[in-house]
């Protein structure tokens, strides 16, 4: 009796302890090691302690729950609800991987082996599906973590952040097979597991610094980033008039029209109005923008622009109707000026709960409350993905839109169509604190790894930053004051292996999943056909 006070308190500590050190090794906290200890706890819940069943559900439930609470804090200062949805679901999703994990790991046929990889497949299985249905929201993917240490995965360019998820697993799970191992005084299998651990943090850390970077820029373009730093809840919806902050951006320009520009880029929403697609060389707002960038010798402007269609061309978009005296589709939208042309990209990632209600019918009694929380109730109108900007014969461009960025596999289809740069148009200022803004701008990163592109990224309040192929960043500037960043970028026009072939192993692990199930139904048809004879 005595012994199980200790066990309960233990069972009870270490989800917690992995919330943790899942939280000091996210970004900004700046403790990436901690990743490859992060679930240790949640497996030693398992194996060590042998808590099974519906209680092991429920205590990594509140260690995932705990650990998004922590990293994704910042969040509540733009939408209570939106931000509590998205934690709960997000935990129940990674506690239910593990709660399948042990339940599979317990089943009689299983070897220690399959167990061992069962945690692998099925998580990664999760992350590939997680980032294509209705509710999908992958910002605490495991491979995200690396995103503040490009030096460690410069091999991204070959696997996607999903590479990164599964050195995450591999490493925790034979880190805490070690500790089993020693505490069952296996010490010759705990030393070989603990120095498969150890190898398996550092031999992809050396692969990265030892990747030849040969690629070589076709061209080069003039960049003119534009940060007018206007308040999204006191100025930008509801303060400043339209003219009056198209009057503060055209300013910026006019103070830096010392150089002839290639782009002019502004940020996400920056034309609050709604613009009719029909009618764009009508609108005032985008008239003041393009003599603005004539009066700079600029060649092209891309801004943030919210555009209408009518409801009768909507197309694949009706249910993206809002219903007024004349219906119609509302978008989130980048638009390129150029050559006397407009080009319109849509937003196709929507964010759940803020930009679209994936339930609709049964989120309607919350409409109050979640318009009230700043989230639109509702969904904006979206557009294939691939759809890349032309600025001239040799420059293709890939547009991105703020959550948008948090997708590798949606840039890969805009690099298919011969994007040579990428362009981020977001706002960043809905948040009073900074680890929003940071983690999103760490996000950054990764694509430019992961495709071999630079980007251009504007922020309506910061950071706005040119990151390199590399994803190094080149310049930014500080959150929350007018700016402006005058640089050079770099296009490209080679494919990475990652760019070519997308999430593979996100498919090889949804395989390994079905491949589990046939084994399963396989075993238990066996066993039951044995024991009727």
């Amino acid at each position: 009796m005595p012994r199980k006070i200790p066990l309960r308190i233990a069972a009870c500590f270490l989800p917690f302890l992995s919330a943790v050190l899942l939280n000091l090794a996210w970004p900004p906290h700046g403790f990436t090691a901690g990743i490859f200890i992060g679930l240790v706890p949640l497996i030693l819940l398992k194996k060590l302690l042998k808590v099974n069943g519906i209680h092991y559900f429920l205590l990594t439930f509140a260690g995932f729950l705990v650990f998004h609470l922590l990293a994704g804090w910042w969040m509540y200062s733009s939408t209570i609800a939106g931000s509590l949805m998205a934690h709960l679901f997000n935990a129940l999703y990674m506690a239910f991987v593990f709660f399948l994990w042990s339940k599979y790991d317990n089943l009689p046929f299983t070897s220690s082996i399959s167990g061992f990889f069962s945690l692998i497949i099925f998580w990664l299985s999760f992350e590939m599906l997680h980032l294509h249905w209705e509710l999908s929201w992958p910002w605490f993917h495991l491979g995200n973590a690396f995103s503040a240490q490009p030096q460690w995965i410069q091999w991204y360019q070959f696997t996607g952040v999903l590479g990164g998820s599964l050195w995450v697993l591999i490493v925790n799970l034979f880190l805490a097979y070690g500790i089993v191992y020693w505490v069952e005084r296996s010490k010759q299998k705990a030393i070989k597991a603990f120095a498969l651990g150890g190898l398996f943090i550092f031999s992809p850390i050396i692969a990265s610094l030892l990747i030849p970077q040969n690629q070589l820029a076709t061209h080069k373009l003039h960049v003119l980033i534009v940060q007018p730093d206007i308040n999204p809840r006191t100025e930008k919806f509801n303060g400043l008039t339209q003219s009056e902050q198209v009057d503060q951006a055209t300013q910026l320009i006019q103070e830096n029209q010392a150089a002839t520009y290639d782009l002019i880029v502004l940020p996400e929403t920056f034309i609050t109005q709604a613009v009719d697609e029909d009618s764009l060389h009508h609108s005032l707002s985008v008239s003041s923008l393009i003599r603005s960038v004539e009066a700079s010798s600029a060649t092209a402007i891309i801004t943030g622009v919210f555009t209408t269609k009518s409801a009768q061309k909507a197309g694949s978009d009706i249910a993206a109707i809002i219903d007024a005296d004349r219906p119609y589709v509302l978008y989130n939208s980048a638009l390129l000026y150029s050559d006397a042309n407009f080009q319109l990209y849509h937003k196709s990632q929507l964010v759940p709960l803020v930009e679209k209600q994936p339930f609709y019918g049964m989120m309607k009694p919350l409409q109050s409350f979640i318009e009230s929380s700043g989230g639109f109730f509702g969904r904006y109108g979206t557009a294939p993905a691939e759809t890349v900007f032309r600025l001239n014969d040799s420059t293709r461009i890939a547009p991105l839109i703020c959550f948008e960025s948090v997708y590798g596999y949606q840039l890969t289809k805009q690099i298919k169509q011969g994007a040579g740069f990428i362009v981020l148009l977001t706002n960043d200022g809905w948040w009073n604190t900074s680890g929003g803004y940071q983690q999103h701008l760490h996000y950054a990163r990764l694509r430019c790894i992961e495709s071999g592109r630079w980007m251009v990224r504007a922020a309506n309040t910061g950071v706005s930053a040119i990151i390199d192929h590399q994803g190094h960043i080149v310049r930014q500037t500080n959150y929350g004051q007018k700016e402006v960043i005058a640089a050079d970028v770099a296009v490209y026009s080679g494919m990475t292996l990652y760019a070519r072939l997308g999430d593979y192993i996100g498919i090889i692990a949804l395989g390994g999943c079905l491949l589990i199930l046939l084994q399963y139904l396989l075993i238990k048809y066996y066993r039951r056909r044995h024991s009727l004879h």
